[in-house]
């Protein structure tokens, strides 16, 4: 009778308390785990925000490196300083042409772009370059010097064309000096807006 009782509460009884036992466990182990993962996901989505906040700060410099608008006059005034800078005199900068007329076939185009990306938003910043052709009359140091004082300016450039004119001078007080004329064709960047 007592083998009889103790085989019917080990059978029905124990195992299934047992079996419950070790899924409990295993759950929280499981639990565990992902708690852990939710832990660590946490502590970087914080250290994620922090690292914006203090990027925000300096917002300000990706807004100098492209502009919104064209921004000519810095443009311009940035060479200059890169002249003045260098010691090169710039004889001549002249701007490209550009175009403030948006083709109607891309308008329709960039519309259907931004209808299936974003339905909220009804601006597209879209990055334009402008070009300056200029002329610069200086030594190959005193133009290595220019060069420098302009890529090292906030404001991103590219140039994307050189022609260089060596003249001779010698004299008999001086050892012979190499003057250049170079010409050169300068692009930089800048963001539109363009109204949907």
């Amino acid at each position: 009778m007592f083998l009889l009782v103790a085989s019917f509460f080990a059978f029905w009884v124990i195992r299934p308390v047992l079996s419950i036992a070790i899924s409990i466990r295993r759950q929280g182990e499981d639990l565990h785990r992902i708690n852990a993962t939710y832990e660590k996901n946490i502590t970087r989505v914080l250290e994620l925000q922090s690292q914006i906040e203090d990027i925000r700060a300096k917002r300000y410099l990706l807004d100098e490196t492209v502009p919104e608008g064209v921004n000519l006059s810095g443009f311009i005034q940035d060479i200059q300083r890169a002249g003045h800078d260098s010691g090169v005199k710039v004889t001549s900068v002249m701007i490209d042409p550009i175009s403030l007329k948006v083709d109607p076939s891309m308008k329709s185009k960039v519309r259907k772009v931004v209808a299936k990306k974003d339905t909220d938003n009804q601006a597209l910043s879209k990055v334009q370059t402008v070009g300056a052709r200029i002329k610069v009359e200086a030594t190959y140091e005193g133009f290595q010097a220019f060069l420098l004082a302009l890529l090292n300016q906030r404001r991103i450039k590219q140039i994307t064309g050189l022609k260089m004119t060596v003249e001779n001078k010698t004299s008999r007080t001086e050892p012979k000096v190499i003057d250049l004329t170079i010409q050169a064709i300068i692009e930089t960047y800048y963001l539109t807006a363009q109204k949907l």
